[in-house]
C-alpha cells in the first residue's frame, strides 16, 4: 500500500482556500483534485477515504464560504466554484505540479465540469470524474415540501452550511432559487475533446435523478468527448 503524508495547504486568493494534500510520492507530480458538494466540505462523505486510496497524490480542498476556507457561504455560487479550481490549479502547477483528473462529487462535479468547458490552458486536463451532478437544475418543485412551505410562509428558507466545524444558516430567497434554476450546464459541449469525462451516478437517487447523467452524456457525445457513465 502506498504511503503518504497529509499536510493542510492554505492557498492565498480573493479569499483564502485551505485543503488537505495527501502527497503519495516526490517522483510522481500528477496531482488529483477532489472537490466537495453543497452544502458541504473537504472531509465529508467519502473524500477522506477516496483520498486515501487513490494511487496518486490529491488535494481536496474547501471552496469559498464553506469548511475552513474564508468567505462567505452563498447559495448560487457555482462561478466562484469553478474559479477556486483554476486558483487551485494555479497554485499547484506553480509548484511543479500537473493537474492529471478532477473528481467532484454533486455541485464539486458541475464546477469541475465548468472549470474543464472554461479554462483551455495548457496541459490539457486529461480526466474529469463527475459524481452525481445535477444536468437539469430544476426550480422550485425539486425543493422539499417543508422548504417549500418555508419559502411560501417566510419569503425565504434557511440552507443549513459547515463553516469551519460551526453550522450557519444562509437566508435563501425566491430569488435565489430562480438564479439556481437559471443555470445552465450547455457549456460542457465546450469541453475539449482532449478531457475525458467519467460520470457515477446511483441509479436509486432520488436527490439527483439519473436521467442527469444521461442528459450530460448526450450534450457531451455531441461534441465526441469521450464519456462513460457508470
Amino acid at each position: 500500500m502506498t504511503t503518504a503524508e497529509e499536510t493542510r495547504v492554505k492557498i492565498p486568493g480573493q479569499e483564502t482556500i485551505v485543503g488537505i494534500l495527501n502527497d503519495k510520492t516526490k517522483s510522481d507530480k500528477r496531482l488529483v483534485l477532489i472537490t466537495h458538494g453543497a452544502p458541504g466540505h473537504k472531509n465529508y462523505y467519502f473524500l477522506p477515504i477516496l483520498a486515501q486510496k487513490l494511487p496518486y497524490s490529491s488535494f481536496r480542498f474547501d471552496f469559498r464560504g464553506s469548511g475552513e476556507s474564508e468567505g462567505e457561504p452563498k447559495y448560487n455560487n457555482m462561478n466562484d466554484n469553478a474559479h477556486d479550481i483554476y486558483t487551485v490549479s494555479n497554485y499547484f502547477k506553480e509548484k511543479g505540479y500537473t493537474i492529471f483528473a478532477i473528481i467532484g462529487h454533486s455541485r464539486g462535479a458541475i464546477a469541475a465540469l465548468k472549470y474543464a468547458a472554461t479554462f483551455h490552458e495548457p496541459p490539457v486536463l486529461p480526466y474529469v470524474v463527475n459524481i452525481a451532478a445535477r444536468y437539469n437544475m430544476g426550480g422550485t418543485n425539486r425543493l422539499k415540501d417543508s422548504i417549500k412551505k418555508e419559502l411560501a410562509e417566510n419569503g425565504y428558507f434557511e440552507w443549513p452550511v459547515d463553516k469551519n466545524g460551526q453550522l450557519f444558516k444562509v437566508k435563501v430567497t425566491q430569488a435565489d432559487v430562480d438564479e439556481y434554476a437559471c443555470w445552465s450546464n450547455s457549456h460542457v459541449s465546450k469541453i475539449t475533446k482532449a478531457t475525458s469525462v467519467l460520470t457515477c451516478h446511483g441509479l436509486n437517487d432520488t436527490v439527483v435523478t439519473p436521467d442527469n447523467a444521461e442528459n450530460m452524456r448526450v450534450v457531451l457525445m455531441k461534441e465526441l468527448t469521450s464519456s462513460v457513465i457508470i
